[in-house]
């Protein structure tokens, strides 16, 4: 079905700490630790899968949460950040650092 050489590159990978509560939207977002366990668990993964599957590259979704733009609504990918919007890290950006500093 497809090419298995092809690389595969993971470019938005994260989850929320908040933002609205449309159901649709649950499985986007986490608490603060959910979030930081959910990337450390998908990280891992695909670092011990890397070879069989191809992975190059993975990216994290948002480095620091954002404001609600005048037309937006209040959604999960506002709060996906690593850092709150006044700069204070959470504790995904821990893990995160660990796992990078790990792979150097």
């Amino acid at each position: 079905m497809g090419d298995r050489r092809a690389p595969i590159y993971v470019t938005e990978l994260g989850w929320g700490t908040g933002g609205g509560r449309n159901p649709n939207q649950r499985n986007f977002r986490a608490s603060r630790k959910g979030q930081a366990a959910r990337l450390k668990s998908s990280i891992r993964t695909l670092i011990r899968h890397r070879r069989r599957y191809g992975v190059k590259t993975v990216v994290v979704f948002c480095f620091r949460d954002r404001a609600r733009g005048a037309t937006e609504k209040d959604y999960w990918a506002l709060h996906a950040g690593l850092f709150t919007r006044g700069g204070k890290a959470k504790p995904a950006w821990r893990t995160y650092k660990s796992i990078v500093r790990r792979r150097r």
